[in-house]
């Protein structure tokens, strides 16, 4: 069974209106980014962002100060979560933690978490640094997946520690204290991260996906992002490239380009145009271009660009990348081999690649044969038998015929 956090794309959200209006807004499987955008979290092929709020938009209605997500097929996430703003917040517009702190700071920040049901619930409290997904995409949520990138001074996790479990009692309100420690070393730009909220539940929410028959298990949180800083000062982001290969995503070919960006800042309106040939060759083979991609603060991502159901060959490749974004721009090129094991190994994987049918010609015709050969044995047998017969009979006859003559 694959485990999907498919949730999202069927989050009808009450109140998600209240964010244009309220400072009370926290998302449910949906976050709001420091240029105040709303893009919505989830973990399955499709990807909603603004478009997928705009078509909620039309069934959602006010619901107090936190809250309350319906989920199509009767289930439903009841209970949310309120963040308790504080005098250090940068922007009190916002509806996450945006702190600015001395070096070596303590603090105590408060989250409500409101429970509407009737029973008791068990909640689950854990703190992630920021990273950004496949798709260009900055998380805060907990990913066990995801290693923390070579150039990230500070973990959030190191920094931030909450109670990990929680019981909220039926129509009641439980406050949970997130404790904050800031680097004792002064530094330029944003640490960024999230405060994970996810109910811990003994029956799952599962359903069947139409298209692949695979079981997808539904699983909904909260997430409140948390930026922290200790001075204003604006440092840009800066993207390099490091390991281009062949590689997989979702069982199908791709090429994968690692993008990185090394400094404590978000690149925010990212675009991507790649493409790749075979060295000393002008004829594009596999390219794939992106918009409105962002990334979080010393963070990585593989950009793949996928082969569409073709084969890997073997052979020395050379892919161009142009990233820009609102900050800056930049020009890659980068020289990689695939090796006749590396494509033998990923063909042989590849869910999308048309296998050759040879294999069932030769299987048929080789059937074939066998028939025949049977029943030509099957009638030389019986031949031989028909012949042995006759023989017998024979000298049958010559016996009896001879004893007739003695006699």
């Amino acid at each position: 069974m694959l485990r999907n956090r498919k949730g999202a794309n069927i989050l009808f959200i009450d109140g998600m209106l209240a964010a244009f209006f309220s400072e009370n807004f926290v998302q449910a499987k949906y976050y709001q980014t420091r240029e105040g955008q709303f893009k919505m979290k989830k973990k399955k092929k499709c990807h909603w962002g603004i478009k997928g709020l705009l078509l909620c938009a039309g069934i959602l209605f006010l619901n107090g100060n936190g809250i309350k997500t319906e989920a199509s097929g009767g289930n439903s996430l009841d209970y949310g979560v309120n963040p308790i703003m504080q005098g250090n917040q940068r922007d009190e517009t916002q509806a996450y933690f945006d702190l600015k702190m001395a070096p070596g700071e303590e603090q105590t920040l408060a989250i409500e978490v409101v429970n509407y049901s009737e029973e008791d619930k068990t909640i689950a409290v854990s703190v992630a640094t920021a990273s950004t997904n496949f798709n260009g995409t900055t998380e805060y949520n907990v990913n066990p997946n995801v290693e923390a990138d070579d150039s990230l001074l500070y973990k959030m996790e190191d920094l931030v520690s909450t109670e990990g479990r929680i019981v909220v009692p039926a129509g009641g309100t439980y406050t949970v204290d997130v404790k904050v420690l800031m680097p004792s070393v002064s530094f330029d730009g944003i640490l960024a991260g999230g405060i994970n909220f996810q109910e811990i539940v003994d029956e799952v929410d599962e359903e069947v996906d139409e298209e692949s028959g695979v079981a997808i298990i539904n699983e909904y949180s909260y997430v409140i992002a948390l930026l922290m800083r200790v001075n204003d000062t604006e440092i840009a982001p800066n993207l390099q490239l490091n390991e281009v290969s062949a590689a997989q995503n979702n069982w199908r070919n791709v090429i994968s380009a690692n993008l990185q960006n090394f400094q404590p800042a978000y690149a925010t309106e990212m675009s991507a145009d790649a493409q790749v040939k075979r060295k000393g060759e002008e004829e594009v083979l596999y390219s794939l271009s992106k918009e409105q991609m962002e990334m979080a603060p010393n963070s990585n991502f593989n950009y793949f660009i996928p082969l569409d159901g073709e084969p890997f060959e073997a052979g020395t490749y050379v892919l161009t990348m142009e990233v820009t974004s609102a900050e800056d721009s930049w020009s890659f090129e980068r020289e990689f081999v695939i090796t006749a094991d590396e494509a033998k190994a990923f063909n042989e994987t590849d869910v999308s690649i048309e296998r050759s049918k040879l294999w069932i010609y030769v299987a048929a015709g080789a059937g074939i044969v066998l028939i025949v050969l049977v029943i030509f044995f099957l009638v030389l047998h019986r031949k031989r038998k028909k012949n042995q017969k006759m023989r017998l009979k024979e000298i049958i006859t010559e016996i009896i015929t001879r004893i007739k003559g003695i006699g």
